[in-house]
């Protein structure tokens, strides 16, 4: 279980045995993505359970100004059977053979292709399969899923900021909340875990996961909630208030750039979201 803004890297040693490893398979549906979680109540991936999102929005100019891209929180399972094995030498040192499980894996990254939906204004910006950008390779130390049902569920940032700052700066998103003439563009993000067993890799299934892009779409005034905090004059957001405003009419999410209705205002010229902006409990 990890917090949605961690970052994690695989220890050397293993991340050159997961990226030098001679023998990959694809996907023989042994090791799958179930699916793409929410965060939990305390901004945490869920370990069981939790609550499946099935499409996610990512505000770009959130996300540009924040430099916090879109997360996807995928549960990988290892669906192989127990296999028990042996290697040479005995426990504690001694001499033989010791049995161990061959079919537990390693979580070491994930690979993610961004594919827009063509025919938007953003299409042309986004070309499919440029390294770092709409093609991604991420290590990952997402820790050992034990065989027969094992799972590891973690966030994963599959957009990054350079991607929405892209956009932001080439005026392809009209900005504000969408409206019937004008809908949010989409795009998918496709994901795969890279998974490490013995000295090969397994990858798993490919999961599709829909985005709709927006640009200032998400916040909302935080003296006025359900207003949209867009200032078509300057193409930000909204001043904060002068006055503190009170605490329980601000809106907080664990990743304010995506999903969710959030407050944020602009505040010394830097955007600020949920209990950073200025406020007072409603005691004071």
């Amino acid at each position: 279980m990890r917090g949605p803004l961690q970052t994690q890297w695989l220890p050397a040693a293993l991340l050159a045995l997961a990226l030098g490893a001679a023998g990959c398979v694809e996907n023989d549906q042994s090791i799958v993505i179930v699916g793409n979680f929410s965060l939990d109540g305390n901004c945490e991936a869920p370990i069981a359970g939790g609550r499946i999102r099935p499409r996610g929005r990512l505000d770009i100019g959130l996300a540009a100004n924040l430099n916090r891209g879109y997360y996807m929180v995928p549960r990988v399972q290892n669906l192989l059977p127990m296999s028990a094995g042996m290697v040479m030498g005995g426990m504690m040192g001694g001499q033989g053979m010791t049995p161990v499980e061959m079919n537990h894996v390693w979580l070491v990254g994930f690979e993610v292709d961004i594919l827009p939906d063509p025919g938007q204004p953003i299409t042309e910006h986004l070309v499919p399969g440029v390294p770092g950008l709409t093609r991604l390779n991420i290590p990952y130390a997402g820790g050992q899923i034990t065989a027969m049902g094992g799972s590891t569920t973690g966030p994963v940032e599959v957009i990054n900021p350079n991607a929405a700052a892209l956009l932001l700066n080439s005026r392809a998103v009209r900005g504000g909340p969408s409206t019937l003439a004008e809908p949010y563009q989409t795009l998918t993000v496709r994901i795969r875990a890279r998974t490490l067993r013995g000295g090969g890799i397994i990858f798993s299934n490919w999961l599709e996961f829909p985005i709709e892009i927006c640009a200032f779409c998400l916040p909302t005034r935080p003296d006025q909630p359900g207003v949209s905090a867009y200032n078509p004059g300057s193409g930000s957001l909204f001043e904060c208030p002068d006055a503190p405003v009170p605490q329980e009419t601000l809106l907080s999410t664990c990743l304010p750039q995506q999903d969710e209705v959030v407050s944020c205002c602009l505040k010394d010229r830097s955007i600020v979201c949920g209990k950073q902006i200025p406020h007072k409990s409603s005691q004071s």
